[in-house]
């Protein structure tokens, strides 16, 4: 096969677009350092992972994408063993079909998780090993993005566009900015990511993205293409402060799953390749040391504790410790983004030195605001949220097979302001997104996004927040609707329109939300 990588071709040009909200906007007089891109090459993830994984077959690596890792498992002692995959033919109400068969229990001396944002395993060993102690909280964005196909002469090869201000507001107190990357064949990558530390209850990154589209200089490059795919991922973007302690005993952390993302660049595909070869050579070490063995044991944690080591004397260190206290510039309010740019702009162009210390971060659902103080006695507590374990789904969905009995008051949701424009055939509802998506999933199995408490949904998050799921999720999940009778609402779980993105689990104000994997189905990542 042909090992040259699949690149849709150098990055030639670089431009910060300023976007202003009454249509115009301009190039920044100067690109900042953090956006040249040098040397760089722009093409798809997907196609790379693609490339890769045959490269890995190659050589011999078993791959299993239809078998996802659902819980991990431990040995008496508590050191990672492995993953057991998630269990497959059990139907919507919880139930064993026919065609069930239970997940496999896959082993390993050490165990590298790497499941990206807000992985459901890794949410679970941090919080086993307290890996979070004495850190910064991990704070996300959402980012929507889509490929389009447009015709041709709209845009130079190699260009590529960040765009900061609209639709985000530069006195508003949400971080984040676009990016327009020139693919081949007439081909753009386009994406809008938005912070989800924002106290706005309404905070809806899909309506943002595609005030962002309706933009005039987005909308004319736009006009008359089409779209080849949609998709949404949360990016972990707290920055060094807010690493977990990425190893423990049987198991490490690379990627996202650990946050090795530099939020001055806008990227991490190169942090993630360098963590898992160190993580590579860390697993080697523990392999060569038992050689000859069996029924090899879990590593120590005296045995994973080198790929940290590792970690700090490489160039993933340096460049996440010179941006050390970026993002958390951007969480003062009023004015967040504003006062941000200064302290953040001080502090790349002193290589971190100013300010000093470690600024502290609060977590994204923590400064959400409420659009009622009203209380209520019999409004129970939240509950703790499920375990991203095997079965958590299945025992949800038995416990719920005669339905929920409250309901939330029959009123309407939060009023939005209507888009200032309209641009026909360039901007989306959610549902024709998840379409754009490729999403697709069995609909007789327990639904993957587990609600620990729905009456907290129809009581107190109706009254205090106005629902919030209903908007940040980016594929039109959370849905409020009426009741059979028209006297009240339900929260209904749109699941099979699920993008996979975990917004949800990071975002929701009580924390009782958990995403777990689904026996089977997503989107399709294709060209993304």
């Amino acid at each position: 096969m042909d090992k040259e990588p699949p690149f849709d071709g150098p990055a030639l040009h670089d431009e910060v677009r300023v976007m202003f909200g009454g249509g115009g906007s301009m190039a920044a007089p100067i690109t900042p350092p953090t956006f040249h891109n040098d040397g760089n090459h722009i093409m798809s993830l997907n196609r790379f992972v693609k490339w890769l994984a045959e490269i890995a077959e190659e050589m011999g690596v078993m791959i299993t994408p239809d078998f996802p890792g659902a819980e991990v498992l431990y040995t008496e002692d508590g050191r990672v063993r492995g993953v057991r995959t998630a269990d497959k033919g059990i139907d919507k109400d919880g139930q064993e079909k026919d065609s069930f068969e239970p997940g496999t229990d896959i082993t390993a001396p050490i165990t590298i998780l790497g499941e990206g944002s807000r992985g459901s395993l890794t949410k679970t060993a941090i919080e086993k090993f307290d890996l979070r102690k004495g850190r910064n909280p991990q704070i996300y964005s959402t980012g929507c993005k889509e490929v389009w196909k447009i015709p041709e002469g709209r845009i130079r090869a190699g260009q590529v566009y960040h765009t900061v201000g609209h639709p985000l507001k530069f006195t508003g107190n949400e971080f984040g900015g676009g990016w327009i990357y020139a693919l081949k064949d007439d081909h753009v990558s386009i994406g809008l990511v938005v912070s989800l530390d924002s106290p706005d209850p309404t905070l809806d990154p899909h309506r943002l993205f595609s005030e962002w589209k309706q933009h005039p200089f987005l909308a004319k490059m736009l006009e008359g293409g089409e779209v080849v795919r949609y998709g949404a991922k949360t990016i972990p973007e707290g920055g060094w402060f807010s690493l977990p302690r990425p190893y423990m005993p049987g198991a490490v952390l690379v990627g996202d799953s650990a946050g090795f993302v530099n939020m001055t660049r806008l990227k991490g595909i190169h942090l993630a390749m360098k963590s898992g070869m160190l993580a590579a050579e860390a697993a080697f070490e523990v392999l060569l040391a038992r050689a000859g063995q069996e029924e090899p044991e879990p590593a120590s944690l005296e045995e994973t504790r080198p790929y940290w080591h590792k970690l700090l004397n490489s160039w993933l260190f340096d460049e996440l410790w010179r941006v050390r206290n970026f993002r958390q510039a951007f969480q003062k309010r009023p004015f967040g983004f504003l006062r941000g740019n200064v302290t953040a702009g001080l502090h790349v162009m002193t290589g971190g030195l100013w300010p000093p210390g470690r600024l502290p971060l609060e977590e994204d659902h923590h400064g959400i605001r409420k659009i009622s103080s009203k209380t209520d006695p019999s409004w129970k507590a939240p509950p703790k949220a499920k375990p991203a374990a095997v079965r958590t789904a299945a025992e949800v969905a038995a416990s719920r097979k005669d339905g929920v009995k409250s309901v939330a008051p029959a009123q309407p949701p939060v009023p939005l302001p209507e888009p200032t424009v309209k641009s026909e055939g360039i901007v989306f509802d959610k549902v024709t997104d998840v379409y754009h998506s490729g999403s697709v999933h069995e609909e007789d199995q327990p639904a993957h996004l587990v609600v620990a408490d729905m009456d907290i949904c129809h009581t107190r998050c109706t009254e205090e927040y106005g629902n919030p799921c209903q908007y940040f999720c980016p594929a039109g999940v959370y849905e409020m609707a009426n009741t059979d009778d028209g006297q009240g609402r339900q929260l209904r779980l749109n699941f099979s329109n699920c993008v996979h993105c975990k917004t949800c689990d990071i975002r929701d104000p009580y924390q009782i939300i958990t995403w777990v994997t689904p026996e089977s189905g997503g989107p399709v990542y294709a060209g993304l």
